[in-house]
């Protein structure tokens, strides 16, 4: 379910775009020329993916000021040296400790309450279910569960939780949290300094800001950490941890 990492959906591009120009003769090149006159009447479609395109271009220069985007072209997407000896199972939210692998009911007991009255009644396996909780202060997570087969979440364990700041966010309703010693005003600098540089950077040439993930993965554990931050503004935007406790 995770999205493809932005520089390695920029390099098969580069790649096709190369493939596409090498070893042709001229008759081909001439054909191609024709053919290309005639596709100049795009689409809509085609100029959206042209954006796009352009605007991954953007956010690689913008992501050199943080990270070694070349180590990330050749790992194609990923850096196996960047994985992470240890993620925390924990993440602090308004005050209150959420663990990965806490039951339902903890949950509760720490002052979170489902917008949803019936998503405790939703089955979970193998695929997490999410909703939002409001927390003791009134402000807005989303937890997502996992449980056995045949069951509810009523019967899972916590596996994720995100807050998100979004640019359109209300800020009122964002809870305060910790995880790793990253909090909500942490910037894209001091992320790296305090946990180096992500394992793998996900997400989106296609993105209305120019956001994307960095994404820490646990060596020993299925357990990751993603912050979602604005490379222009260097704020995070969205903080997630998630997996499995050991």
């Amino acid at each position: 379910m995770k999205k493809k990492a932005v520089v390695y959906l920029l390099v098969a591009v580069m790649a096709m775009t190369i493939s596409g120009c090498s070893g042709k003769s001229a008759e081909e090149k001439s054909s191609e020329a024709e053919t290309s006159s005639e596709e100049a009447k795009t689409t809509e479609a085609d100029t959206v993916e042209d954006t796009d395109s352009e605007e991954g271009s953007e956010e690689l220069e913008l992501l050199r000021k943080y990270v070694d985007v070349d180590a990330y072209i050749a790992g194609e997407g990923v850096v196996d040296a960047n994985v992470s000896d240890e993620i925390s199972e924990e993440m602090q939210v308004d005050g209150h400790t959420l663990r990965i692998g806490m039951g339902y009911d903890e949950v509760l007991a720490e002052g979170f309450t489902p917008t949803d009255d019936a998503f405790s009644q939703e089955e979970a396996y193998a695929v997490a279910v999410t909703c939002d909780f409001t927390t003791d202060q009134g402000k807005t997570a989303r937890l997502g569960f996992i449980c056995e087969e045949g069951q509810t979440v009523a019967d899972g364990v916590l596996y994720s939780v995100n807050v998100q700041q979004l640019e359109d966010t209300d800020e009122t309703t964002v809870p305060a949290y910790s995880v790793m010693g990253i909090s909500g005003d942490t910037t894209i600098p001091e992320i790296v300094s305090v946990l180096g540089e992500p394992y793998q950077i996900e997400d989106p040439a296609w993105s209305d800001f120019l956001n994307v993930g960095f994404e820490y993965n646990c060596k020993e554990t299925s357990r990751y950490l993603t912050f979602y931050v604005n490379l222009d503004t260097e704020e995070i935007v969205s903080a997630t941890l998630e997996g499995y406790a050991e």
